[in-house]
Parts: C-alpha cells; sequence; structure tokens
C-alpha cells in the first residue's frame, strides 16, 4: 500500500501550481472561496466561461481549502484522492474480476508510475 501512497502523495505541495487547467480551476476555487457563490465558477469576478467542466472539483477544491488553508496542498489533495480510488477500483477489478492480484497490482502502479515522470518532464520543458 505505501507503494501506492508515495508517488500520489509525496511531493504534493513541492511543485508550483502548473499553468492552463489546474491554475485554472484554482483560481476558480479560491474565488468561490472567498465569494462563498458555490453555484458559478468565476474568472476574475466573471462567470467563467471558459470552463465548461462540471464544477465538483472545484467544490472538492473549496472543501479542502478550507480545511488545509490556501496553499498547493489544498488544491491538489481533491486529485490525488481521486487517483487513490481510481487505483482502489482497478485493483478490486483485478483481483475479483480477472481473479489475479499482480494484475491488479502492475496495472495500479503503473498508473502511479507513468504519471509523475511526465509532470516532471513537463514542468522543467515548461519554465527551463
Amino acid at each position: 500500500m505505501l507503494l501506492l501512497w508515495v508517488p500520489l502523495f509525496l511531493f504534493i505541495g513541492a511543485l508550483p501550481i502548473r499553468l492552463w487547467d489546474e491554475s485554472r480551476l484554482a483560481i476558480n476555487a479560491y474565488e468561490m472561496y472567498h465569494s462563498g457563490n458555490y453555484l458559478i465558477p468565476t474568472f476574475n469576478g466573471e462567470p467563467d466561461m471558459w470552463n465548461t467542466k462540471p464544477p465538483l472539483m472545484i467544490w472538492c477544491q473549496v472543501i479542502s481549502m478550507k480545511l488545509l488553508g490556501i496553499n498547493e496542498w489544498a488544491i491538489r489533495l481533491p486529485s490525488a484522492l481521486a487517483a487513490l480510488f481510481t487505483c482502489a477500483i482497478i485493483m478490486l477489478i483485478a483481483v475479483r474480476y480477472v481473479k489475479n492480484f499482480w494484475f491488479g497490482f502492475i496495472s495500479r502502479m503503473n498508473k502511479n508510475i507513468t504519471n509523475r515522470p511526465l509532470y516532471i518532464v513537463d514542468k522543467t520543458n515548461i519554465e527551463g
């Protein structure tokens, strides 16, 4: 289980907020946190017409900010928990339907390991 937690949670607050989706959702959550308007996501005080995604992630980020304060941990924790839940579902499906623990374990670790190096390489290429 430790092998699952390390890639998801070890450096969750170490790197700055990434451009585009992560930063835009973070601004939506920050403005929602301060305005108290939990129905309409805003950007620069205006309704966000660019972001057409359902606001569940933004709501989760607002709840996380209320619990942890305004920081990278609070912004990324809902995504990390969703990834943890996804890995648990992959493992459950592999054990229950495929009847092979190692298939689920390898699938789960593949999902975790492949996301982290892409993030670090992407980060160094953009701002390097």
